[in-house]
Formats: structure tokens, sequence, C-alpha cells
């Protein structure tokens, strides 16, 4: 199974890439990131929507989606990979969010609390819980409980 985040516009802060590059690099399991432009467009959605796989999960990441526990988002991949998935999406919006289309496309959502983060820094909070969830499926002690 792959994983692949498609996020609005590029990080320009070298910090903070650095950090997404650390996470990324870190991970076992296969994971893409698709740089989607930033812009309010069809052109934009498509970018999002288009060329999934039909045996794969779409998740939106956005303040009024669920808002789990890393325990919770390791189980998530888990299922996945059980069902035989090939792929779990993981969309990012901008600072102006999702256009209606993509909204009504994806009813899956998950969030990181009630606030509103900018979609960089989603990117990196979103790259350290699934290297999180990669552990804690492996039975690494990086997550610690309790």
């Amino acid at each position: 199974m792959k994983l692949q985040i498609r996020a609005s516009g590029s990080i320009k802060s070298p910090p903070l890439k650095e950090l997404c590059t650390y996470y990324q690099k870190r991970m076992v399991l296969p994971l893409e990131i698709l740089e989607v432009p930033s812009q309010s467009s069809k052109k934009t959605t498509s970018a999002f929507l288009d060329h999934r796989s039909p045996d794969s999960l779409t998740y939106l990441l956005d303040e009024t989606g669920d808002n789990l526990p890393s325990l919770e988002w390791a189980r998530l991949i888990e299922k996945a990979q059980i069902q035989g998935l090939k792929y779990i999406y993981f969309l990012i919006g901008d600072a102006h969010g999702f256009d209606e289309q993509t909204l009504n496309s994806c009813p899956l959502r998950l969030s990181f609390g009630a606030q509103t983060w900018p979609h960089d820094l989603v990117r990196l909070l979103l790259l350290e819980q699934l290297y999180r969830s990669q552990q804690i499926l492996s039975n690494h002690p990086y997550h610690k409980q309790g």
C-alpha cells in the first residue's frame, strides 16, 4: 500500500521544508507528495481528485474532520492494509480551503483539532503523524502511550 499527500502549494520556509523532509525520509511505508498549484479553479479540483486508484481511501484534512488520537491514525492505516487497498490519499487545501466539488467528493475527513492551521504546517503535522503511525504498527517505542 502507498500513501500519497496531495498538498496545495509548496513549502517556502527552509526550516519547515527541512522538517518535512526529515519525516518523509524516515518513512518505510511508500509515501509520495504531489504538490497541487495553489489557485481556486477546476484545474486545482481535478488535481486533487483525478487519477486516484479505485481501491483506495481519500481523506480530506479539514478543521471539521475527526480529531483522532495517534493510535486511531495507526488503525486507519492498518485497516487499509488488511483490506488490500492500494492507496490512501490525504488532501491538504490552501488558505481558502477546498471548493464545494472537492468537499462533496470526500466524505472522509480528518482534523488536527478545531484550530485553523497554515497548510504547510498541516503537511508537517501529517507527515509526523504518518511516521508515528508507522512506528506504532511496527511496535517501535517512538510512540509513548500513557
